[in-house]
């Protein structure tokens, strides 16, 4: 079993007692009960077999697998939701991309020597 598939299955029985109905409603509350479980949905399958056996199992690409969310959803970090990962020729980051353009308009005339300013 490999370590993922041990933590998924942690966290799917930290699930379970969250929302079993002698936890108190305000654990549900907690924005990272719902982070994990967004995390868990995207990047698991959790079936039980005909005998009662859970099987839980990682969610692979297309066409082998069942297919994870698109990139622009799915969630690449736990710690800060809207983070996704980039790539630019050689180097990949997890964070934000931003554009940054510029212009070139005329600096503003001077009124120094209107204030009363040296020349």
């Amino acid at each position: 079993m490999s370590l993922a598939v041990a933590y998924a299955r942690d966290g799917y029985a930290l699930l379970e007692a969250v929302y079993d109905s002698s936890s108190p409603a305000w654990l549900r509350e907690i924005p990272a009960v719902d982070v994990l479980r967004r995390v868990l949905l995207q990047n698991y399958t959790r079936t039980v077999t005909g005998n009662g056996r859970e099987v839980i199992r990682r969610r692979e690409k297309e066409p082998e697998g069942d297919g994870l969310p698109p990139g622009h959803m799915r969630i690449a970090s736990p710690y800060d939701t809207d983070a996704r990962w980039g790539v630019k020729r050689d180097a990949f980051w997890l964070g934000y991309k931003l554009h940054v353009s510029e212009t070139c308009d005329d600096a503003p005339p001077c009124d120094c020597a209107a204030a009363g300013g040296g020349p």
